[in-house]
């Protein structure tokens, strides 16, 4: 009886390590293969890499400099820097802009002027405005219409947006709307009107959204002098775009 049973561990000791030499030499043909596979990936591409060497000169020190630590960390340094300065910069053109601001809010106290600064930052970074253009807007809309504060943060982001979204010219959109708006006496509860009559404009009339912002100045007073409305004096415009071809003559008969 115990023969039997030490025989039958025996027999089954046996297959398991058939069993388990054949998983083996499984496991050795696949990884044995993948190897072969990988060492002609290596050899494919040292021959590719070799070949692009003596081909384009400084390749090779390009790809040791690469492997270099000390490189590395070099150029992320050198790049760390250079975002310093460039932020560095941007705060120094920042604080120049609005400088003139100041000058123009001399009777402001220091806490007025604290919040105006933080009000120019919030649609810049916001909506991804350029703080000195944004600066530069906030100047023209103030000394053209008077405004201050909360309307004039009003004007530069609606019309900001729309020049963004028209493509036209950030800086020259917002002055001449604040032109217009000074000339024809309206608020900001008629900026999407005025956009409206700006966008049939450039629709039907041979002009652009640049070009109208320039010349809307000149024939915005002549026709708010004659009691034409800003849509009324646009509607003209862009009929003589298309009888004349430059757009300040086509201009010229409104006035």
């Amino acid at each position: 009886m115990a023969t039997s049973r030490i025989q039958l561990i025996l027999d089954m000791n046996n297959r398991m390590t058939s069993r388990l030499n054949a998983a083996r030499q499984q496991v050795d043909r696949a990884t044995g293969g993948m190897q072969r596979r990988m060492d002609a990936f290596r050899v494919s591409n040292i021959e590719a890499f070799n070949s692009l060497r003596d081909e384009i000169p400084g390749v090779g020190r390009a790809f040791e400099l690469i492997g270099n630590p000390i490189v590395t960390a070099g150029a992320g340094i050198a790049a760390l820097g250079f975002g310093i300065m460039k932020a560095t910069e941007e705060a120094a053109r920042f604080s120049g802009g609005f400088r003139q601001l100041q000058m123009l809010n001399l009777d402001k106290s220091v806490q007025d002027m604290g919040n105006l600064k933080e009000m120019i930052r919030e649609p810049s970074y916001e909506k991804g405005f350029d703080p000195t253009e944004t600066i530069k807007a906030y100047f023209d809309v103030q000394s053209v219409t008077g405004k201050y504060g909360a309307e004039v943060d009003n004007i530069v982001a609606k019309q900001g947006e729309f020049a963004r979204l028209m493509q036209a010219d950030f800086k020259n959109w917002v002055a001449g709307s604040a032109k217009a708006m000074a000339n024809y006496g309206f608020g900001t509860e008629k900026l999407d009107a005025f956009n409206k009559a700006a966008f049939a404009t450039v629709q039907t009339g041979v002009t652009i959204f640049d070009e109208l912002a320039q010349v809307q100045s000149v024939f915005a007073g002549a026709a708010a002098a004659s009691k034409q409305s800003f849509v009324a004096a646009d509607k003209v415009f862009s009929i003589f775009t298309v009888k004349v071809k430059d757009v300040n003559k086509a201009a010229t008969p409104i006035v």
